[in-house]
C-alpha cells in the first residue's frame, strides 16, 4: 500500500492535536490516518517530546539479571520475552547490550548437553518408547531447550539399536494414531445415523 505524503497544513493540524494530549490513534482516526502512520511522522518530522519516544517499559538493573539468569538456563529469546512480558526483539538488544552474545559464551541453541543428554534421550527412547515431539516436550520439562531438528541430530548419532528403536517408537505412534481417528470415524458415523 503506497503511503500518503504528509502536507504542511495536515503537520499543523497534527502538532495541535498532539498537543492537545490525544495518542497517536485518536489522532489518526480524526485525520482519517492510521496510528503507525500518525507515530511515524511525529517521529519524522520531530513533532514528538522526546521523552515520549521511549517505546516499551525501560530496562531496569534486575531486568536485565533476570534476562542473564534466563538465557544461562538456555531459553530462547522468544522464550524470555514470553517470560518477562517483553518483545523477542527487546530482548535480543538487552542481551546484546549486556554482552551475552559475545564469542566467549555461547548461543542458547548451540549448547552441547553432553552425554548427560544423550542418556536421557536414550532411556526415553527405549524405556519409555517415546518419539521426538514428546522427547522435545520431556526435556523441556527438564529445563533443556530442544528443538525436534537438534533432537534427530542427536539420535543420528547414537548406536543404530538406538535409531532402530527410534523407529520402531515412531511406527507404533503412527499406527496409535491411525486407530484412534479410525474410531473417531466410526463415532461420528454412528451420531450421524
Amino acid at each position: 500500500m503506497a503511503s500518503k505524503t504528509w502536507l504542511s497544513d495536515e503537520l499543523d493540524k497534527l502538532t495541535r492535536l498532539l498537543e492537545q494530549g490525544l495518542t497517536y490513534a485518536e489522532a489518526g482516526k480524526e485525520m482519517g490516518r492510521s496510528q503507525g502512520s500518525v507515530r511515524s511522522a511525529a517521529l519524522r518530522y520531530r513533532l514528538m517530546d522526546p521523552a515520549t519516544r521511549v517505546i516499551g517499559t525501560p530496562w531496569s538493573r534486575a531486568d536485565y539479571d533476570h534476562l542473564e539468569a534466563l538465557y544461562l538456563k538456555r531459553h530462547t529469546y522468544a522464550e524470555i520475552g514470553r517470560l518477562m512480558g517483553r518483545s523477542e526483539a527487546s530482548v535480543r538488544g538487552a542481551s546484546e547490550r549486556l554482552g551475552l552474545r559475545s564469542h566467549d559464551r555461547p548461543h542458547p541453541g548451540s549448547y552441547d548437553y553432553g552425554e548427560r543428554v544423550d542418556a536421557m534421550i536414550r532411556d526415553m527412547i527405549e524405556v519409555e518408547r517415546l518419539c521426538v515431539p514428546a522427547i522435545v516436550r520431556r526435556l523441556k520439562a527438564h529445563d533443556i531447550t530442544a528443538s525436534g531438528h537438534w533432537v534427530h541430530k542427536r539420535i543420528a548419532a547414537m548406536p543404530a539399536e538406538v535409531r532402530w528403536a527410534m523407529r520402531r517408537n515412531a511406527v507404533e505412534r503412527r499406527a496409535r494414531l491411525r486407530s484412534l481417528w479410525a474410531r473417531r470415524q466410526r463415532a461420528q458415523k454412528r451420531q450421524a445415523a
